[in-house]
Order: structure tokens, then sequence, then C-alpha cells
């Protein structure tokens, strides 16, 4: 069976900060196989592959966006990709190290936000918001999100929550739902379990 992936953002040219905000918003993928891209954006700002992990076209497209002073979208299929059996696509769900290497990749994308002064783009901090949300409740699905794992992920997160909300990049919602990321210690870790015992009474009354 054949899928043509198509990206949100239309055809055409995206300059300045449009390049970071679309990435951000998550309007083209972060995979790096069907995209060219110039070898001076790379060499200019020290941008390799994490050697030693997977996942590391999350850490590398970041890095890409952040540095890039424009793209250009075509519309075309470029690439043909075969998704096997067993392969990390496949078995990401049910797989706790998949999830703690994206917890390795999270850590290192905090670091070069925070390092290379884009900690204050609230559109990079939703983002990343995404990313650590993701990697939680994954753990928590496979039941595996015990505190210092939670700790470690958590600490990862460098923005604070309520601003994210004045400066409404999070709803009200969003807001208490994680504003566990607020909270410091076993503290957040009590508020996360809170909230997730909450939502799960709530989806077991709709049923």
């Amino acid at each position: 069976k054949k899928n043509t992936v198509q990206i949100s953002l239309p055809e055409g040219y995206y300059k300045g900060g449009k390049v970071v905000e679309s990435f951000c918003r998550r309007l083209w993928n972060n995979q790096v196989w069907n995209k060219l891209i110039k070898k001076e954006l790379i060499t200019r700002n020290n941008i390799f592959f994490a050697e030693g992990l997977t996942l590391e076209d999350e850490l590398f497209s970041l890095q890409i966006a952040l540095n890039a002073n424009a793209l250009y979208v075509l519309k075309k299929p470029t690439y043909n990709y075969y998704i096997r059996q067993g392969s990390i696509i496949r078995t990401a769900g049910r797989n706790l190290g998949r999830w703690l290497t994206f917890s390795s990749i999270n850590r290192l994308m905090s670091d070069y936000i925070v390092n290379h002064g884009f900690n204050r783009n609230p559109f990079v901090a939703r983002y990343f918001l995404e990313n650590v949300i993701v990697n939680l409740s994954q753990i928590h699905r496979l039941k595996k999100l015990e505190y210092p794992i939670f700790r470690d992920i958590t600490s990862l997160y460098y923005y604070n929550l309520i601003t994210l909300y004045k400066q409404g990049y999070l709803s009200i919602k969003e807001l208490i739902a994680y504003y566990y990321l607020n909270l410091a210690g076993k503290l957040g870790y009590s508020y996360f379990k809170l909230i997730n015992f909450l939502f799960s009474v709530s989806k077991r009354i709709k049923k």
C-alpha cells in the first residue's frame, strides 16, 4: 500500500521568522530524507547528527529550522520511503527504549535551545513543550513512569507555563493539564498522577 505524505505548508518561499514558526507549528516534518539543505548552513552552525542515538532527525531538524534564513516548499513527491515490519516507526509505541532515547534527544534539544539563545522564543517553547508532554505520556502509557524518569524529563523544560499562557500560546485547559511542569519535585509528580487519574475517570464516564 502506497501513501503520499504531504506537508501542510503551501508551495512557495518562506523566510525569516516564518521558517522557525512553521517548523514549531509542525507544518513541515522533521525527517531529513526529503530535504535539500545547503552545506554552508550545516557547517557554519556546526550542525551534526547525535552519534549513537536514534531519532536524531528531531534534533538535527530543529537546529536547521532555528538557523535557516529561508526555505522553499515543493509540493511534489521527492522520496520513496519503505516502512518494513519491525522498524522503529512500527514498534515505537510499545518500546520503552525508544522513549528513553527520545528523552536523551530532548535533553540535547533543551541544551541547544538555551545555550544558543532561543529560549525566549514562545514558538520554540510551545514546540518543545509538546515534545516533553509526548515523552511523559508515552512512558506513562507503558506504566514505566517512575519518579526519577519523570524528574529527569520535566527538568528539561525551561519556560514558565503561565508566561506561555499569557502570551497566547497555551489555553487555560492546557495550562491546568500541564501545570506540573511549574511545580517542584514530587509535588509535580503527584499533580501529574492526579491529572492523569481524572482524565482516565472522565474517559470511562464518557463511555
